[in-house]
């Protein structure tokens, strides 16, 4: 299970635990991507083990996509 953190789009984050798509959950992904790229990396993959917020997975998978591309 990945650590993430229940969020309703447009509101902070809560306490509890549960899968997120990107973006949504606690992680400071710009920070971690920096980081990545000062070690040498050049691509980046991202998983949705599951969909949440109530959205299919291809939900998920867009606002994921939507995240990263806005970055």
């Amino acid at each position: 299970m990945s650590l993430s953190a229940k969020k309703d789009v447009g509101t902070k984050n809560t306490a509890e635990f549960d899968f997120c798509p990107v973006g949504y959950g606690v992680q400071d992904i710009p920070a971690i991507i920096e980081a990545s790229k000062k070690t040498g990396a050049e691509w980046f993959v991202v998983e949705m083990d599951r969909p949440a917020l109530s959205k299919t997975p291809m939900e998920c998978a867009k606002m994921g996509i939507d995240y990263l591309r806005g970055l």
